[in-house]
């Protein structure tokens, strides 16, 4: 009996392993992370690709062959697409293309651009195509992959046609591995001023000096405009940059033209003023990057030497004194002019420019400009250069007056800054004059062009179409570290500005009574002019604010003793502070307040709150 029954069973034990017919299924543990990286596993975040696609291949047998014959494997899968109008072979498609993409980049790059190129199709239709039933699902998985394939893909594709030297201009013909694909190459949505010299891929720099990246997720390439020198007047930098985005617009349908020339426009948009693209009647929210393109504006090694050079031979970078914008003039937009302060340059602004435009409410609505001035000179010459700068931009650029976002001007100033901004909000005149002259300037010998430097200077009218202004740091009755050590051993060493001395000079030989003793003694620099004890500062703080301007204060305090008065370090909050602001905001930070977050959001606020005034009135 017993060796009849081992007979049987090895009887079927034979015949099941001889003939396959049994199948065996099991179940073993794993952990939740493994399973969560199986499933969001694909070709952009390892060497292979994702689980739907796989799938894909094991369902029409191309796993075992796709590695061999990728273009055998593609063109299954677009016959079986185009047959049964099936979207989720479109995606396969989409990430296979893509796959083969990345195994030829470095062995043939042609043959790389061919699959890149088929990848961005294929996704583009997998997500647009009205002929292939519903729209994908944006909770699918594939949906939010099928972007990410379009993006990385056409941004390879473009870093491929650069190496090849296509300068993305004009129309290309691209070998696809079914065919050929007709791309022309159309900008839109650019200002007519921005005359782009060259695309450089932002993915390609890491800004370093700010602490956050501000970008907007879609579809399209972020790219950094660099545009050519603008021409002499502008108020443009010299190399200036602007954020961009790519955008891969395919057209015909999916299945047409399977070997004939396929056509595509590669769409470059300003990402500033162009946010959204329509796609077979949809919306489609374009890829950006704000924050880079900004950064290599300012990474410039002359804005820090300028600093330095600025405040200690004011003179060498004088020819640099200037308003400078980001972007050409934009009627309707609110100017916010920064100013900053003493050993100081533009660059200081990066942290608070950057996190203020990464607001779309504030970039759409306000535009920024820069006041680059060397910090040698006295503030109120520097602000007669300013006010006379500001005046020159409006003529220029708003002639009639029509424009009554000019009108609503927002000035930001940082210490020395600030005080040169509060001199564009008062009148100078009489007062001003008698802070450092003891005779009336009709009793005294000058020449034509002291006559027109002192009328600059010290005769000026408030600028009726600045609105608001926002002092940070500012010592309004001076700062006592002008007459401390640091203060003295600044001025020793900074050259007075010879423009300035020499007229100085000549005007004393002929006025010998004129100037009030302290003023005599005291070396015309900028850092003698903050001290408390400055005439022209006593005397601006006796002169009111212009009717209609709204003020508010921002100040740091480091100061950790609660028996010691509350400073930045070098401003006491006493001398910030201003009766009569609409608002005060004291930051944990020192003199760079303008640095700090709260400082930023509190500019952010006070710009939200003008907007709403504007709309008010």
């Amino acid at each position: 009996m017993r060796s009849a029954f081992l007979l049987r069973w090895g009887v079927v034990l034979v015949l099941v392993t001889g003939t396959g017919c049994l199948g065996g299924v099991s179940l073993r543990p794993v952990q939740t992370d493994v399973s969560f990286r199986k499933l969001q596993g694909n070709t952009l975040s390892s060497d292979g690709l994702s689980e739907g696609t796989a799938q894909l291949l094991r369902t029409f047998d191309l796993d075992g062959t796709y590695l061999k014959d990728t273009t055998h494997a593609l063109l299954v899968l677009r016959d079986e697409a185009c047959g049964q109008h099936d979207r989720q072979v479109l995606f396969g498609l989409a990430e296979l293309a893509c796959y083969a993409g990345k195994r030829s980049d470095k062995k043939s790059p042609e043959q790389a651009l061919a699959f890149y190129y088929s990848a961005c199709r294929y996704a583009y239709f997998y997500l647009f195509a009205d002929d292939f039933g519903d729209l994908p699902d944006p909770f699918d998985p594939r949906f939010r992959l099928a972007c990410d394939v379009y993006n990385f893909s056409l941004a390879r594709c473009i870093r491929l046609m650069q190496q090849d030297g296509q300068d993305l201009s004009g129309s290309a013909t691209i070998s696809l591995w079914d065919g050929s694909m007709e791309v022309s190459v159309s900008r839109l949505g650019f200002l007519p001023e921005e005359d782009i010299d060259r695309l450089l891929l932002a993915t390609d720099y890491e800004v370093e000096g700010v602490r956050n990246q501000y970008r907007t997720f879609g579809l399209g390439v972020p790219l950094i405009a660099i545009g050519n020198t603008p021409p002499r007047g502008s108020h443009l930098p010299d190399t200036p940059s602007y954020p961009a985005t790519a955008f891969l617009r395919m057209e015909g349908k999916p299945c047409e033209d399977l070997y004939g020339p396929r056509k595509a426009t590669l769409e470059l948009y300003d990402s500033i003023h162009t946010q959204t693209v329509e796609v077979a009647g949809r919306q489609a929210p374009l890829e950006s990057d704000i924050t880079t393109p900004l950064g290599f504006l300012l990474a410039n090694p002359g804005l820090e030497r300028a600093a330095y050079i600025g405040l200690l031979r004011a003179e060498k970078v004088e020819n640099h004194t200037g308003l400078y914008m980001l972007e050409p003039y934009q009627p309707g937009k609110i100017p916010v002019v920064m100013v900053h302060g003493l050993v100081s340059s533009p660059l200081t602004w990066a942290e608070m420019l950057n996190d203020l435009r990464g607001q779309p409410e504030i970039r759409d609505r306000y535009q920024f400009w820069f006041y680059l001035y060397p910090t040698g000179y006295p503030f109120i010459y520097s602000a007669s250069q300013l006010r006379e700068a500001l005046l020159e931009v409006r003529k220029k650029f708003d002639p009639d007056g029509a424009d009554a976002a000019f009108d609503e001007m927002v000035l930001v100033g940082h210490s020395m800054g600030g005080l040169i901004s509060e001199t564009l909000v008062k009148s100078g005149g009489i007062p001003l004059w008698n802070a450092i002259s003891t005779k009336p300037l009709n009793e005294l010998k000058v020449t034509p062009e002291e006559q027109a430097l002192i009328d600059r200077v010290f005769y000026f009218d408030a600028l009726p179409f600045v609105k608001r202004v926002v002092f940070i740091a500012t010592p309004h009755r001076g700062s006592t570290l002008s007459d401390g050590v640091i203060g003295t051993l600044l001025s020793l060493v900074m050259a007075v500005p010879k423009a300035i001395l020499t007229q100085m000079v000549d005007f004393v030989d002929r006025n010998p009574d004129a100037l009030r003793g302290d003023l005599r003694k005291r070396r015309l620099t900028s850092v003698d002019n903050l001290s408390p004890g400055n005439p022209i500062i006593q005397a601006l703080q006796e002169i009111p604010y212009a009717p209609g301007v709204t003020y508010h204060t921002i100040m740091g305090n480091n100061e950790d003793d609660p028996e010691k008065e509350p400073s930045d370090g070098v401003v006491a909050n006493s001398s910030s502070h201003l009766d009569g602001a609409a608002s005060e905001k004291v930051v944990p930070y020192g003199h760079s307040c303008h640095e700090h977050p709260l400082a930023i959001l509190e500019v952010r606020r006070i710009l939200q709150e003008h907007l709403q005034a504007v709309e008010r009135d």
